[in-house]
């Protein structure tokens, strides 16, 4: 059985800054761009996929506007308290919405996606888990093991001596209900420690608690997968980062895309209908042309430019 797929969208708070975006752009409107094409995608290969959101009224009113009309929306109370301050406030909740998962009201197997995610194929076998949790751990193979190396202050803070220097993502996460819930309680025993100490971390955001709190869920004996070692999912970026990146071209076979710097090009497809091929035709296209910019204009930038092959 697949799961049943949701996306979190945290209405903005007005002025809050966020990223990734394209600049004179409503963000709630991107964000519902952006979902509306997700879900399409998703539900093109026959998998459920629904929109959680702390503001059903003001979304559903926005989408109707937009012409968005096939957007299956889950409206959730978050009452998790975040620290004055704190950047990436909407990822937070993410966590809050993981430890819903495991209250079982959502389901028996359910996944969070990003909404900057696109299904492209259908999920390989390796995807349908019997037990435990399937997340995305970046690493070698992402061009970013020098990200994890920077992580070891960071997750000793929260983990002690006993921690190993991994990355897990934050875009993708699947599993049954009962492994949810165990997941619930390493991210609750987490909460305090980063809540008092994230300006001292080299990340803040879902992100941070999530990758200590999967160390701990292991290490208590249950069954973690890595679903980027079964092509289930990738990231890739467009822009510049500060790691040497995969080739697009690598990513032919995945299922999964999380594309967090092309939230442009997704919300523009979301008034199309959804064609697979022809999109990754379409996207295929925006990444050389953007790859080729990237490299031109970065030349006394810092950090790796984008590789299309």
């Amino acid at each position: 059985m697949a799961p049943h797929f949701h996306g979190l969208l945290i209405v903005p708070e007005e002025g809050e800054r966020t990223a990734n975006l394209p600049p004179g752009e409503s963000p709630l409107d991107v964000y519902l761009r952006c979902a509306a094409l997700s879900a399409r995608s998703f539900r093109h290969f026959g998998y459920d996929w629904t929109l959680v959101t702390d503001r059903a009224d003001l979304v559903a009113e926005r989408s109707a506007r937009m012409g968005i009309d096939d957007l299956a929306l889950r409206n959730e109370t978050f009452t998790l308290e975040l620290p004055a301050g704190i950047p990436f406030r909407p990822a937070h909740y993410k966590l809050e919405l993981l430890g819903k998962f495991g209250t079982g009201a959502f389901g028996d197997a359910m996944a969070l996606v990003d909404l900057d995610t696109l299904c492209l194929r259908e999920l390989p076998d390796g995807a349908r888990l019997h037990e435990g949790l399937q997340g995305y751990r970046l690493g070698p193979r992402d061009g970013s093991e020098g990200e994890a190396a920077k992580l070891s202050d960071s997750l000793r803070l929260l983990l002690g001596e006993d921690f190993r220097r991994e990355w897990w993502g934050g875009e993708f996460l699947s599993g049954e209900a009962v492994s949810f819930t165990a997941l619930r309680q390493h991210i609750e025993a987490l909460w305090p420690a980063y809540a008092a100490r994230w300006p001292e971390m080299v990340h803040a955001g879902d992100e941070m608690v999530l990758g200590a709190a999967l160390q701990r869920y292991r290490d208590s004996g249950s069954f973690l997968a890595d679903a980027g070692e079964k092509g289930v999912v990738a990231r890739y970026w467009t822009a510049r980062t500060q790691h040497r990146p995969r080739a697009f071209l690598d990513l032919c076979d995945v299922a999964i895309l999380h594309l967090p710097a092309d939230k442009d090009f997704l919300a523009d497809w979301a008034g199309r209908p959804f064609d697979p091929a022809e999109l990754r035709e379409s996207l295929d296209r925006h990444v050389r042309k953007k790859v080729r910019f990237r490299r031109f204009a970065g030349l006394l930038g810092r950090g790796y430019a984008p590789r299309y092959r």
